[in-house]
Order: C-alpha cells, then sequence, then structure tokens
C-alpha cells in the first residue's frame, strides 16, 4: 500500500519516528489507537491534490530580531537537505546550521540580519532541484514573515 502524505516533525519521544495524526493515520491504522509499526521514504509530493499546498516559502520564527533569527522551510517540495545564503552584493557565503533538536528550522547569522544588503537564499532538496530566493537579509529578521517563493524569484 501507498500513501503520499506530509511529515512535518516527529513524535516527542525516542521511540516513535515520525508523526502522521489526523487523516493519514485514520487511512493507515483505521480506528486503531497506537502506534503503526512500518516503513517509510522520502518521496516528493509535489502536485499531490491533498498533501501539495501553495508555494513554498520561507518562514521566520516568532521573536526573530536583528539579533537572532531562525528560519524554516514550509511546504517544500521533497525533503530539505540544507540552505545556504550566498551574497549578491557581497562576497558573504554561508552554509546554515539545523537547529539541534527541531527539524527543518535553520539558524541564520547574525551579520546577515543586520543589513539591507542582498542574498540568494538556496534550499537544497533531496532530488538536487534547488528553489531559490532573492532577498534582503534584514528581510530574516522579521517576526513571523512568511517568504514565499513566488514573490522572491528574478
Amino acid at each position: 500500500m501507498f500513501f503520499c502524505v506530509r511529515i512535518t516533525d516527529r513524535c516527542p519521544d525516542a521511540n516513535c519516528g515520525v508523526d502522521l495524526g489526523g487523516a493519514p493515520a485514520a487511512d493507515i491504522m483505521g480506528n486503531r489507537v497506537g502506534r503503526y509499526y512500518g516503513e517509510w521514504e522520502f518521496v516528493s509530493c509535489e502536485g499531490v491534490d491533498g498533501v501539495w499546498g501553495d508555494s513554498t516559502s520561507i518562514w521566520v520564527k516568532e521573536g526573530a530580531s536583528e539579533f537572532w533569527s531562525i528560519i524554516q522551510v514550509r511546504n517544500p517540495k521533497d525533503m530539505v537537505k540544507g540552505v545556504a545564503i550566498y551574497g549578491i552584493d557581497t562576497r558573504d557565503f554561508y552554509e546554515l546550521e539545523m537547529v539541534v533538536g527541531t527539524e527543518n528550522f535553520w539558524t541564520v547569522p547574525k551579520n546577515v540580519l543586520q543589513t539591507d544588503n542582498r542574498y540568494r537564499v538556496v534550499v537544497k532538496y533531496r532530488t538536487g532541484t534547488d528553489d531559490e530566493w532573492k532577498i534582503k537579509g534584514s528581510d530574516l529578521a522579521v517576526p513571523e514573515a512568511n517568504l514565499y517563493l513566488y514573490e522572491h524569484r528574478e
């Protein structure tokens, strides 16, 4: 049996794996309560009705400022392998680090947040079909900003 579902996090305990919840869990487990043991693999859900949503975006976590920010790739077309920032107005280059204890949250360097210099933010996917935003560094310091890909490409 094959299901294409969006997984956005893991269960809170070390013995669980991925958290399906809602309709996908009911489709797989029926009315049973508990854990389902099975195998899974990453596949692209791009274009799959009910799983694929609107445009991919970079979301800035609440509490962000010019001194601290982490970002999350929302509605990615595939598994995110990494995020890099390349200077357009400068020669800067940053390979972002994933935040410890979470998935798909990435730490933005403070000196990027404190400038209006333009950057290319590249989201690297498992499939090698990367997405690229062109934004100002200070855009990544705006709490709860949702930077849609379609609004930030040239």
